[in-house]
């Protein structure tokens, strides 16, 4: 239970880390006039496939950690 709850601490931080850094390039964003939603699209896709990737494979040891 105790590497469970790590497991998902790992991720919510993930994802708050994530989030963090696209929230800081969109104002960053706003602030030099780059404010165009292709502009912040193209900031945000990178960093949602590789959270994405981090997420799946997170969930993926959790549910099958005892099948290996």
């Amino acid at each position: 239970m105790k590497e469970m709850l790590k497991d998902f601490m790992f991720g919510a931080g993930t994802v708050l880390a994530i989030t963090t850094a696209i929230f800081v390039l969109i104002t960053l964003g706003e602030v030099v006039g780059a404010t165009k939603d292709s502009i912040r699209i193209a900031l945000a896709v990178p960093f949602f496939l590789y959270f994405t990737y981090l997420f799946g494979g997170l969930t993926r040891s959790v549910i099958f950690k005892n099948k290996f």
